[in-house]
């Protein structure tokens, strides 16, 4: 999954890349991609069941791009993208949003526009459902509403086109240390998107510090979670995403998945082979696994389920896929 740090010029972007990833800036490119591992203490805990595997935990790409560009593919080819608003010079929340979310309005109209001109001069038959599709998302978009809150069911005609209001956004609000948290809180309904409050520059150079020091100043300062817990937590909570993992050849592995999935379609995010061959699927939910100690004490006590295609995926399942 990428998302991309969006904001204007001096709102601290550079600073909230650090936080995120602990890259230094003299280390950086101009455009910069920082991996960064979502932690799960149930992989943890799995993983203690098969030490001599490898233990992969799902991850985030953090782009920071610089100055943001409606044009820029890298940008617009994100999943997400954070916003960052520097509070500590001055922005105003609601007024930074209110920008940025017009420009992406007219970015998003401009590429809807231009499609439906190629598809109504060449007047194809399997053309419609995707005009039709691309007719309603132009009315939402000429409303001044963001695609993602038109509560219409997500498509995959329309994410092919990698259109900006399709997508979440989340404000940081960047605030100095001497700031208070609390003059800058706002709701989702006050702002119009979720957003955290961060004292970005601190939680940059926590990034400095070795692991047990770090934390020691995180309790001094009463911050509870690290910058990059805050936003995955976030971000898992308003898309929907859960938590299903493998065991599969040399790897104890956590993958992502959209919330109310099915079985078929994790197999696919696994691998399209997976999917396409698909027969049935093992499943034990990874605090039954753990308790009762490995695979075979689960076959024993008859605990895992054989599951066909429907089978909605549930947060935390360790599956295997039986495929031809």
């Amino acid at each position: 999954m990428k998302v991309g740090i969006i904001g204007n010029h001096g709102s601290g972007k550079s600073i909230i890349f650090k936080s995120l990833t602990g890259i230094e800036e003299e280390h950086r490119e101009a455009m910069s991609v920082g991996v960064v591992e979502v932690h799960d203490s149930r992989l943890d805990r799995l993983h203690l069941l098969h030490q001599e595997k490898e233990k992969i935990q799902t991850r985030l790409d953090i782009i920071d791009a610089g100055t943001f560009d409606l044009k820029n593919e890298l940008i617009r080819t994100c999943d997400a993208y954070l916003l960052v608003i520097g509070a500590f010079f001055g922005e105003e929340p609601l007024q930074v949003w209110s920008d940025i979310k017009a420009d992406m309005i007219l970015s998003d109209q401009d590429v809807i526009e231009k499609r439906l001109r190629v598809i109504k001069k060449e007047h194809k038959k399997e053309h419609e459902r995707e005009e039709k599709l691309l007719e309603k998302a132009l009315g939402f978009i000429e409303e001044e509403i963001c695609l993602i809150d038109s509560e219409e069911p997500e498509d995959k005609v329309l994410k092919g086109y990698s259109l900006f209001t399709y997508k979440p956004v989340f404000a940081v609000i960047n605030i100095s240390e001497k700031q208070e948290e609390k003059d800058f809180i706002f709701s989702r309904e006050e702002l119009g998107i979720l957003s955290l409050v961060f004292k970005g520059k601190l939680e940059a150079d926590l990034q400095d510090l070795e692991v047990d020091e770090r934390k020691e100043y995180m309790e001094l300062y009463g911050m509870k979670e690290s910058a990059i817990d805050r936003v995955v937590k976030a971000f898992y909570s308003e898309i929907g995403l859960i938590t299903f993992f493998t065991i599969e050849g040399d790897e104890v592995r956590g993958w992502r998945l959209k919330e109310g999935s099915s079985i078929l379609e994790a197999a696919g995010s696994i691998h399209s082979d997976m999917e396409k061959g698909f027969i049935k699927a093992d499943v034990i939910s990874v605090d039954e696994l753990i308790e009762v100690g490995g695979e075979k004490e689960a076959k024993e006590k008859g605990i895992i389920h054989l599951v066909g295609k429907d089978y909605i995926v549930k947060d935390g399942d360790v599956i295997k896929i039986r495929f031809a």
